[in-house]
Order: C-alpha cells, then sequence, then structure tokens
C-alpha cells in the first residue's frame, strides 16, 4: 500500500466563508494519513494549517493523537492545553496517548488532574486507568 503524504494533498487555500464545514473532514482524513505514517514533519505542518480553522473536536482530537502517534507527548500535552473545550473524550486521549508512550506515571497524574478539574471519568477512562495499575503493579514503571 502506497501512502501519499498528506503535505503533498494540502492544496487548498485554507481561508473561507464555509471553513469549519467544508474543511475540518479534509483535515481529519489528512491527520489520519499522518498518523498512518507516523510522520512528525507532516503533523507539524498540518497543525500549522489547522491553526488558522476554527477547531472542533474531531480535529483537537486527531491531532492529539498523531502527535502522540508521532511519540511527541510534549507537543500533544502543549496543544491539549492551548484547546478551550477539554471534555473527558480529549482527557481519554491524553492519558491513553501518555500510556501507550510508556509515561504511565504522568497517565495517572492526568487523570487525577481531570478529576481536580471537575471531568467525570467515563467507562472508557476507567478502563484506560485499570489496565496503566496494571501495567504499573507489574513493573511497568
Amino acid at each position: 500500500m502506497i501512502i501519499l503524504s498528506p503535505i503533498k494533498i494540502l492544496k487548498f487555500p485554507t481561508k473561507t466563508k464555509c471553513r469549519s464545514t467544508f474543511f475540518s473532514p479534509n483535515f481529519t482524513n489528512l491527520l489520519q494519513l499522518s498518523i498512518e505514517s507516523q510522520s512528525l514533519t507532516n503533523t507539524q505542518k498540518l497543525h500549522s494549517k489547522i491553526l488558522q480553522l476554527d477547531l472542533d473536536q474531531n480535529l483537537a482530537t486527531k491531532l492529539i493523537s498523531a502527535y502522540f502517534t508521532c511519540q511527541n507527548p510534549v507537543d500533544s500535552h502543549r496543544f491539549f492545553d492551548t484547546f478551550e473545550h477539554k471534555n473527558v473524550f480529549l482527557w481519554n486521549i491524553l492519558i491513553n496517548g501518555y500510556a501507550k508512550n510508556k509515561l504511565l506515571g504522568e497517565s495517572l497524574n492526568l487523570f487525577s488532574q481531570m478529576c481536580r478539574t471537575g471531568i467525570v471519568p467515563d467507562e472508557f477512562t476507567y478502563s484506560g486507568i485499570v489496565k496503566i495499575l496494571g501495567e504499573v503493579f507489574m513493573g511497568g514503571v
């Protein structure tokens, strides 16, 4: 299977009146390609283009996931910190992203932070935390 560079596909203007409805799915697909290719450079280039748009939750989660897939939790967390509407779904992406990058202690710290901010954990949060705790107790930290 040939994976095209997402940046080569990115040939359309980003400033238009209908940008949130027209461009959001395109950037979501491009971020998915970036995740599959695990290209930090492409992820960063897409991020700079996405900053010109009104960001929706789907793009936010894809961008956070893309940075984690590229093993770059710092940029993932930095972007998460700038996002205004942090819901349980975004927290779950962040917590599980750190866990997938073997940063289990940070995952647990983020879970505590999420609870302190008043976000109520859901079944996905608890499932991830149980998995993380299992890894911690089996010697993962």
